[in-house]
């Protein structure tokens, strides 16, 4: 597979991977949040839009989903001062190390920038993946629950 291969593109062009952006969204965080497959589908369909926020975006090769990533409004309710949010960004396990949460990744930069916006955020758990790609660390934020997670930012 070579990364000019791979197609991203909005949901809201290829609506017949909903169930699949879906059901990874739930098995990789839902589940965990106690969120129902039924919720993320709902959410899932509510964050295909076009020319605004919220937008979903799947990776394919040879119609084969291979990821998905979300440019939402929010990410985390105790910074409701910050926006837009990269989101849900997932690569199918068998699919990764090809570069493909990059391409995500860009393509949602590259919305974000055409939308007007100069920064975009994240959070995450994870350590040294993101700022290979020139994420910056913000801080350490509280979740719902009471732990914390890492904010970052993206100029651009």
């Amino acid at each position: 597979m070579k990364k000019e291969e791979i197609i991203i593109q909005n949901l809201a062009d290829v609506p017949q991977w909903v169930e699949e952006v879906s059901y990874c969204q739930y098995k990789e965080w839902g589940i965990a949040k106690g969120d129902t497959l039924d919720g993320v589908i709902y959410r899932t369909k509510h964050a295909m839009v076009k020319t605004d926020i919220a937008q979903t975006f799947v990776a394919t090769y040879q119609d084969q989903f291979l990821g998905t990533v979300a440019l939402w409004r929010n990410d985390l309710c105790s910074r409701q001062d910050l926006y837009p949010w990269m989101a849900c960004l997932y690569v199918k396990e068998e699919f990764r190390h090809y570069g493909i949460g990059t391409l995500l990744q860009n393509k949602v930069m590259e919305v974000a920038k055409q939308l007007g916006y100069s920064h975009i955020y994240l959070i995450t758990n994870h350590d040294n993946l993101y700022e290979k790609n020139g994420w910056l660390f913000l801080e350490k934020a509280p979740l719902g629950d009471g732990t914390l997670t890492k904010v970052y930012e993206h100029l651009l």
